[in-house]
């Protein structure tokens, strides 16, 4: 008589189980996705790292366009470069792609609520990113 028995646990997840090990409520799902280039970029600053790169760049900014998935970094000195080298960014990009930035969405940390980005914002008529994304005047 051939027998198979399954040695894997029950297919069913008891929702109290699965809640009692979970630290934090799980990020929601989105459908929504981007149809254009530069109409959603992701930005963030790290730093400072415990062993700096040639030149003594302990900080580096990561950009990433949500449609095309290019990855721009940039090394850095220290926080202060990061507006000058957002904006040479920023121009850079648009020149080459002919089109200008629509949302910035950041973590919310406080990279872009420096007195530098604050007037850089004011100056295109915008308000730096308090919140996670930021809308660009169009």
């Amino acid at each position: 008589m051939n027998t198979i028995v399954s040695h894997s646990p029950p297919s069913e997840k008891y929702q109290s189980c699965l809640e009692g090990k979970q630290t934090r409520v799980p990020f929601t799902l989105t459908d929504s996705t981007t149809s254009e280039v530069l109409e959603l970029l992701h930005s963030d600053l790290h730093g400072p790292t415990t062993v700096q790169a040639m030149g003594g760049m302990s900080y580096f900014a990561v950009t990433i366009d949500d449609n095309f998935h290019n990855v721009f970094v940039h090394l850095l000195r220290n926080k202060r470069d990061h507006p000058a080298r957002f904006k040479e960014l920023k121009a850079s990009i648009e020149n080459i792609t002919g089109r200008q930035i629509k949302h910035l969405r950041t973590d919310g940390g406080g990279e872009y609520s420096s007195n530098a980005f604050e007037v850089f914002f004011a100056l295109r008529g915008d308000r730096a990113p308090k919140d996670r994304s930021q809308l660009f005047a169009e």
